[in-house]
């Protein structure tokens, strides 16, 4: 999780503060540095895009297929 926050604007006088997973805010970010959101992680600490990359699980290999017990 982060928390990004969105400086004040004309419209909005008080700053905004967004709590997004990691897939909400990379798909966001554009958007948010667009913005000039400061990113944090959920504990407060600033940190930078590429500070910040969660553990990925390696994707499924296309050519596999699960077998069901009955099908083996």
């Amino acid at each position: 999780m982060v928390i990004a926050i969105i400086p004040p604007a004309a419209h909005r006088p008080q700053p905004a503060d967004l709590l997004l997973c990691w897939h909400h805010y990379r798909a966001s970010r554009q958007a948010l540095t667009a913005a000039g959101a400061l990113i944090v992680c959920i504990d407060g600490t600033p940190i930078a895009d590429e500070e910040w990359l969660p553990p990925m699980a390696e994707p499924p290999d296309p050519g596999e297929r699960t077998l069901s017990p009955s099908s083996r």
